[in-house]
């Protein structure tokens, strides 16, 4: 049976995987707590990359690809939820790296967060930066923080993410989250 992108989210998703890498010559690669597991199947080939990879981008997508040669955008499945997709070419291949979003925010505990966060969520004026190498928690931190505020307080927040991965709904709070390169051509420009 053809390997179709529906199959593979809702696949990795049942398995409790954070990432998939789609590689020419091998079965779709999903990430299980931080070890890497080969899918059984037919390995994929350029071609079924170059459908799975086209039915997810948007006419503005394929642009940006073809300039630059790489992609990273977040997209929504229905029935699976959202993902952050990147991607690159290797060996003259377009291949796929998708990070699955969570659904839900998890609490200051669950995440290992310190005490002061919260605190910082409650001031009125300022700047926060998230900083920090790939991996380290810097988009689950910072959606923590959005919806501690948004559940706190009557505030706007505006976000400008590249790309966004969690959409948060209006509580207290009214969320604007911007796109980079969707909404906004660029972080500076925002």
């Amino acid at each position: 049976m053809p390997w179709t992108l529906e199959k593979i989210l809702e696949g990795a998703r049942s398995r409790g995987a954070s990432d998939i890498h789609l590689i020419r010559g091998i079965a779709p690669v999903l990430r299980i707590n931080g070890e890497i597991y080969i899918s059984q199947g037919k390995p994929l080939d350029e071609a079924t990359l170059g459908e799975l990879i086209d039915k997810m981008l948007l006419p503005k997508h394929r642009e940006i690809l073809r300039e630059r040669l790489q992609l990273c955008f977040s997209h929504h499945a229905e029935g699976v939820g959202r993902f952050r997709a990147s991607v690159y070419f290797h060996a003259g291949c377009p291949e796929l790296a998708i990070r699955l979003c969570e659904k839900t925010v998890r609490t200051a505990a669950e995440l290992g967060l310190p005490p002061v966060l919260e605190d910082l969520c409650r001031l009125q004026n300022g700047l926060i930066l998230l900083a920090g190498p790939t991996g380290v928690g810097k988009t689950t931190t910072l959606n923590f923080m959005v919806d501690m505020i948004n559940h706190n307080r009557r505030a706007k927040i505006v976000t400008i993410e590249d790309p966004v991965e969690f959409v948060h709904d209006n509580a207290l709070s009214i969320i604007v989250q911007q796109e980079v390169g969707t909404d906004v051509r660029s972080f500076r420009e925002a």
